[in-house]
């Protein structure tokens, strides 16, 4: 294994989706680059919808000698929903639905499924969430409210390749 990024992302994407759906029937889950849309979504490895970083570390990578190596870096995510009319309370409600469903999916393994080894884990931090400002975006005619909740999956690992 030369980095556990990948496996991680993949681990999200693949555990999220049933869990999603059973709280909102139209969420969809997306890895990096959604290519579908939606009113409800969960995107893993991307910070906003105009950032394609998908994973992020100062050290990601450390040989630490006889074979071991640490990595330390994150994915970044977001939660994004659309809702119609006058008030954003529907939106940040089913945002934050959304991202419960996220957060209760890594507190119950913190391991990623074994991706991350020897004790390691993954956890969410710099949680932001992001709501409807625009004086345009009124919610008359049908306009939509939008809530984004903008977070960071940080894990570490520490295996021998």
């Amino acid at each position: 294994m030369g980095t556990s990024v990948g496996a991680a992302i993949d681990y999200l994407v693949a555990g999220l989706q049933p869990l999603l759906t059973a709280a909102d029937p139209t969420a969809v889950v997306a890895d990096n680059d959604p290519l579908v849309t939606s009113q409800s979504l969960v995107v893993v490895g991307r910070s906003d919808p105009t950032n394609a970083t998908a994973g992020l570390g100062a050290q990601m990578i450390l040989n630490l000698g006889a074979n071991r190596r640490e990595e330390d870096y994150v994915i970044p995510c977001f939660v994004q929903v659309y809702r119609p009319g006058p008030k954003q309370k529907p939106a940040r409600d089913a945002a934050i639905t959304l991202f419960d469903v996220f957060a209760n999916l890594i507190a119950s393994d913190v391991t990623l499924g074994g991706v991350l080894l020897r004790g390691r884990r993954a956890f969410i931090e710099k949680v932001e969430l992001i709501q409807t400002r625009d004086s345009n975006d009124t919610g008359d005619a049908g306009a939509l409210r939008v809530a984004i909740f903008a977070f960071d999956v940080h894990c570490t690992n520490s295996y021998v390749p």
